[in-house]
């Protein structure tokens, strides 16, 4: 059907089928870019890639069923299913098989890992690093999943922006001993099997033809159901900080029932701190005290000494 569209490459049955007025577009694999129209830029490899994009441009999708795109722009998606779902979404990169599967609308993602993505459609500037790794919202970051338990890390500290050139309306606020006498220590176990459900990849998995991944998968989320943690509730953190009007960072509550409560532990750095600051004040006031009921005897005993002698 092509009639003004150049520099365009199909290879397969109905690749490029619908084709008008796109141009510069490569399409290889049965289906491939079928339905495009007037899009242009595109490269689809793979039966099915790109498969009702009509006027997206800018896709790059390398893999069987990927990216089923109508009028997104701009992304790229390699692994077989990978954005499978997505049609309006732009400025998304997923690369895994079935990465980013369920996004339809969502835009600017970052998705690395089989089975990666989010757990509702339409999140935006999310990144999810690691075999099933999910996201729950907007501009979250997420390595690994509850399966990750055995101390994540590199060889340095984290850092986070930290610059007196970019900080405004700073303010000494905040509460020590107040905040930090409120916290419950805990160990706890985690309901593994409870946190994949939630976040959609109980659901994922099951529909997985590898029988024996699916079983792997299953054992470690058994063992890390038996691990006993330690750490706070983040519920109760909330709470605690409401208390003392404390709005504290460290505590992510829910934006949406696909979201869920998360803590940031390094955050509890700065009340500690403060709290450590508050304990010496009042061990120095303390010392003071002492120092001065010392002078005080040692002019009491001067006193006596001189009694005693008759001076």
């Amino acid at each position: 059907m092509n009639t003004t569209g150049w520099q365009n490459t199909a290879q397969g049955a109905w690749a490029l089928n619908a084709n008008s007025y796109g141009h510069s577009n490569t399409a290889h694999g049965t289906g491939a870019l079928r339905g495009n129209i007037v899009g242009y830029n595109n490269t689809a490899i793979g039966s099915g890639a790109l498969y009702i994009n009509t006027t997206g441009w800018q896709n790059t999708a390398l893999g069987a069923s990927t990216l089923v795109n109508s009028t997104g722009s701009g992304n790229t998606a390699i692994g077989w299913g990978s954005m499978h779902l997505t049609t309006t979404g732009q400025y998304n990169t997923a690369i895994g098989m079935w990465a980013l599967y369920n996004n339809n609308t969502g835009n600017n993602n970052t998705i690395l890992g089989t089975g990666a993505g989010t757990n509702a459609n339409g999140l935006s500037s999310c990144i999810a690093v690691g075999y099933n790794a999910t996201a729950t919202a907007d501009y979250q970051a997420v390595i690994g999943t509850v399966a990750n338990t055995n101390l994540t890390g590199g060889f340095g500290a984290w850092q986070d922006l930290s610059d007196a050139r970019f900080k405004r309306q700073i303010q000494e606020d905040v509460p020590g001993l107040q905040f930090i006498a409120r916290l419950r220590p805990v160990t706890y176990t985690l309901d593994a099997y409870g946190v994949d459900a939630f976040l959609g990849i109980a659901q994922r998995m099951d529909t997985l033809p590898d029988q024996e991944g699916r079983a792997h998968y299953r054992q470690r989320l058994n063992e890390v159901s038996t691990q006993r943690q330690t750490g706070f509730i983040a519920q109760e953190v909330e709470e605690a900080a409401r208390s003392v009007g404390y709005d504290f960072c460290g505590v992510h509550h829910p934006i949406s029932e696909n979201d869920h409560y998360t803590l940031g532990y390094a955050s509890f750095t700065v009340p500690i701190v403060k709290a450590i600051q508050e304990l010496h004040a009042t061990v120095q006031d303390q010392q003071n005290i002492n120092e001065q009921l010392r002078e005080e005897l040692e002019v009491l005993r001067k006193e006596l000494r001189e009694m005693k002698t008759g001076r």
